[in-house]
């Protein structure tokens, strides 16, 4: 949905491409899927709780690493976050889209 987000705001093919590589790069960077969070200064080990795959990419490895099921109290809020950020993404596309179309 991030990627939909992007390609209707942007007006062009390579300014899309460019601000999807500008945030997908320091979201993965920055939430612990590529850099360890323990690794940052403890106050970037608190924002890294507002980004979309920070909370994910934790379950997913308590998934893999520990083998805990869904009903674990470390797994079900990286769904539930991930759930939400579509929908928050969701609904911010169509806007964009009511908003921008609906003036032509």
């Amino acid at each position: 949905m991030a990627g939909m987000l992007i390609a209707s705001f942007c007006d062009e093919e390579i300014s899309a491409v460019m601000l999807a590589i500008a945030t997908f790069f320091p979201n993965m960077i920055l939430s612990g899927i590529i850099w360890p969070i323990e690794g940052m200064p403890i106050i970037m080990q608190y924002l890294t709780y507002l980004l979309p795959c920070k909370l994910a990419a934790e379950s997913i490895r308590s998934i893999i690493s520990r083998g805990w099921g869904f009903s674990h109290t470390g797994v079900w809020p990286g769904f539930a976050t991930t759930a939400a950020w579509i929908a928050f993404y969701l609904l911010l596309t169509l806007l964009i889209h009511k908003f921008r179309f609906s003036q032509l």
